[in-house]
């Protein structure tokens, strides 16, 4: 995980990203078609909620709300 996050997603395998400016390799979406491979690493002062929903055209989603916890003492 990088340093000075909290939470990171990688995204292993993708069809393609569109890039922007010069530099296309910065990408500000992907596209996956058959394959999408994702990895989310978070730190222990973070509580992840993942939350299954459908969308308004009847696809199946995750979203996934990773939140800095407070810690009452």
């Amino acid at each position: 995980m990088a340093l000075g996050h909290h939470s990171v997603l990688r995204i292993k395998q993708k069809s393609w990203t569109a890039g922007f400016g010069k530099d296309k390799g910065k990408g500000n979406y992907v596209v996956a078609q058959k394959t999408m491979e994702l990895e989310i690493t978070w730190k222990d002062c973070m509580n992840p909620q993942f939350i299954p929903f459908i969308d308004s055209q009847g696809h199946q989603g995750m979203r996934i709300l990773i939140n800095h916890q407070t810690v009452d003492k």
